[in-house]
């Protein structure tokens, strides 16, 4: 129910049975919320809805409510302003139908004001001024499919709010580790033409070797790097022989080719962030890993699971439920998107090394 709350997802408390929730938040009065008052809220984020996205006025989403309750759907189907809102909402008319059916209210009822000034909607205001952190709640590893009527009560591009679950499948944890990866190859790719511009202009004019350039030459491993991700574009005796130059102090004897160096990891400071995050999501993985290894390969931006006897590669769905929840939760705290959490342990000793 906390979850729900901090989340924003209001609907999934319906799931629980309570007469009344108090919640405190530091130097702010106590929300009291009640299924009673849930419902006006639903009802009044679903007027609201219609009004914005159908453009339909109160008298109109009366008028639809009350044929709703008289009518069989297929004499709905038949107004103009019903099949046009249906279309508007992006529902299906006998989901449209039975939302209206569940309309209840006076006619008279200012429900845009009830939805305002209501437990849940002064709650909502709360959280979107005050709350800015995605809410990771653990253990959850199984995810629960969106119900078309949250889609309906509930307006996620005025929440601002965002929760993640975690589940057993992988499937998610691959498109992070993808994301990320794809992120370094992708940007090194979009680099290569502005780097071109670059260089012909530092041919064409052929300034003396800046101290910038000269600066950002003197760790090794910075070129190392920056030579795997042209991987195949440049020989390997090309690279040795950059290499030796560099071992044998004479790479800025070369002004071109330290300009072009310099350029290419300027591009991965770009990405050095993505990159760092990939590093210390291996590693922290691999303090639980048994007989397994995570390996991230900077070089060419992978990531993969391996048999630390033999050396076989690894699919992620082959790992044990208590491994997925590692690399899932690591993944969302590592890989994510989000910028802070809110973390909420159930239970933590019950299944979560403490350490």
């Amino acid at each position: 129910m906390l979850q729900c709350i901090l989340s924003g997802k209001f609907a999934k408390l319906t799931k629980f049975t309570y007469s009344k929730i108090y919640i405190k938040f530091s130097n702010v009065d106590v929300f009291v919320l009640s299924p009673g008052d849930y419902a006006i809220s639903k009802t009044g984020a679903f007027f609201k809805n219609l009004a914005s996205r159908a453009r339909l006025d109160v008298d109109q989403i009366w008028r639809l409510a009350m044929m709703a309750q008289k009518f069989p759907l297929s004499r709905l189907r038949e107004d103009i302003i019903f099949r046009k809102a249906a279309h508007d909402m992006r529902i299906p008319t006998s989901v449209f139908a039975n939302r209206l059916i569940r309309i209840a209210a006076p006619e008279d009822r200012d429900l845009l004001s009830d939805l305002e000034n209501s437990p849940f909607g002064m709650l909502k205001s709360f959280l979107e001024q005050n709350f800015c952190h995605s809410v990771l709640y653990l253990p959850t590893y199984r995810r629960v499919e969106q119900d078309v009527e949250e889609l309906l009560d509930f307006d996620k591009d005025e929440r601002g709010i965002t929760s993640t679950d975690i589940h057993f499948g992988m499937k998610d944890v691959d498109e992070r580790i993808n994301r990320a990866t794809r992120n370094i190859r992708d940007h090194f790719i979009a680099s290569y033409g502005m780097i071109s511009g670059q260089m012909l202009g530092q041919l064409a004019e052929n300034p003396p070797i800046s101290a910038e350039t000269l600066d950002s030459l003197k760790d090794k491993s910075q070129i190392e790097l920056v030579l795997g991700r042209v991987a195949e574009n440049v020989s390997q005796t090309q690279k040795e022989l950059i290499l030796k130059l560099y071992d044998d102090g004479e790479l800025e004897k070369n002004v071109h080719l330290s300009f072009f160096l310099f350029s290419l990891i300027k591009a991965y400071d770009q990405v050095r962030q993505v990159d760092a995050a990939l590093q210390r999501y291996a590693k922290v993985c691999n303090g639980y890993l048994i007989n397994k290894e995570m390996r991230y390969d900077s070089l060419n931006a992978t990531v993969a699971v391996y048999e630390t006897i033999g050396g076989n590669e690894l699919k992620l769905d082959t790992l044990s439920s208590g491994e997925k929840q590692i690399l899932g939760v690591m993944s969302e705290l590592y890989l994510g998107e989000s910028e802070s959490y809110i973390v909420i342990f159930d239970e933590p000793e019950l299944s979560l090394s403490m350490e």
